[in-house]
């Protein structure tokens, strides 16, 4: 009889182990389930980040053209790119001709300057004077451009 009760012991003992360690490790695993995110929240985090990055690069600008006749209109411009050039080329509103000077524009917005009456366009950045030509010019997000059509090469 004491050899079956020490056997017993033994058993139950050995069945207990096993209960709590299966016990143990189920808790573990609803554990580790509750706290990691499933994979659909997952892509919706990344996809969210890569919205947010997005916008981010994304420039806004104004851009206004004066007219010889005084007619003025103004472009509210968002762009990727970050070179003047190459946002008004993207948007249609220059047109010109390439010089060992860089980019030299002829025509904003659908008028063209005319060089015989020494008509030229002035270009100038948040109010003011702008020597630099657009294919060197740099924007960044709220800028303000104005192009108007001047006369005279004494300016």
């Amino acid at each position: 009889m004491k050899k079956h009760s020490h056997i017993l012991r033994y058993l139950s003992t050995a069945f207990f182990a096993l209960l709590l360690t299966i016990g143990l490790a189920g808790c573990q695993n609803q554990q580790t389930a509750s706290t990691k995110p499933d994979s659909s929240s997952v892509s919706s985090s990344v996809s969210l980040a890569s919205e947010k990055a997005n916008e981010a690069a994304k420039i806004n600008l104004d851009f206004r053209v004066v007219g010889k006749d005084g007619k003025e209109e103004t472009f509210a411009i968002t762009s990727e790119k970050t070179n003047l050039k190459e946002i008004l080329d993207e948007q249609n509103l220059i047109e010109g001709s390439d010089s060992s000077y860089g980019f030299f524009v002829t025509t904003v917005n659908g008028e063209t300057a005319d060089d015989a009456n020494q008509e030229w366009w002035c270009l100038t950045k948040n109010g003011e004077l702008w020597n630099y030509g657009v294919s060197d010019t740099e924007v960044a997000d709220g800028d303000k451009f104005e192009f108007t059509l001047t006369v005279g090469y004494d300016q």
